[in-house]
């Protein structure tokens, strides 16, 4: 792949072609919906990633603009065909790359919900966690306010500090605990030792 220059409304923007195909993507064409922003999001998420330390080659900008654009949060392999069809050429192995060097640039979170990793773009302004059940996989949202005084307990016995901006607490839900009465390891009341 190969970034090259498109003069596009009398503007030079930035356009990657594939050399296998052939196909351009520009990538400022698609404005980021929902947003209100007065550039695109591809140029606002390049331009987070540059001011992390990261340099923004041509399949980190559409791989992250691909996760912008993509609602919920995503697995690997659905991220890479989102963004295949946008820039062919592209391998999972390149995604996996690229998602871990988002996550370092804490640009996108990820959470695992019992063997699946998936990624979401991350959102300062609405952080959350999540509850999953581990036996039937259900993903519910968690608001950090409800394990604040859960960390705050914690660092006082132990120093220890836990982020709170994308939690994952693993359990059971109220349909799969109410199925059975079979005590599990949530159940028991534990004191917090150091050790």
């Amino acid at each position: 792949m190969e970034s090259t220059w498109s003069q596009i409304g009398g503007v030079r923007r930035p356009v990657i072609v594939d050399k296998l195909t052939g196909c351009g993507y520009d990538l400022a064409a698609n404005l980021c919906r929902n947003k209100g922003l007065p550039m695109s999001c591809g140029e606002r998420l390049a331009k987070e990633l540059r001011k992390q330390g990261y340099r923004v080659t041509p399949q980190r900008a559409v791989i992250l603009e691909t996760i912008a654009h993509m609602d919920g949060h995503r697995t690997a392999q659905e991220v890479y065909q989102a963004a295949g069809e946008r820039l062919p050429g592209l391998n999972l192995a390149t995604i996996y790359r690229t998602l871990e060097t988002l996550r370092a640039g804490s640009l996108v979170d990820l959470f695992d919900t019992g063997g699946v990793t998936r990624f979401s773009l991350r959102d300062p302004e609405h952080l959350h966690g999540h509850l999953v059940c581990h036996r039937c996989g259900k993903t519910l949202t968690l608001d950090p306010a409800h394990a604040a005084s859960l960390a705050g307990e914690i660092h006082r016995e132990t120093g220890f500090e836990i982020a709170l901006d994308h939690l994952t607490l693993v359990g059971l839900c109220e349909g799969c605990s109410s199925l059975d009465n079979t005590p599990t390891p949530l159940a028991a009341q534990a004191t917090i030792r150091r050790s």
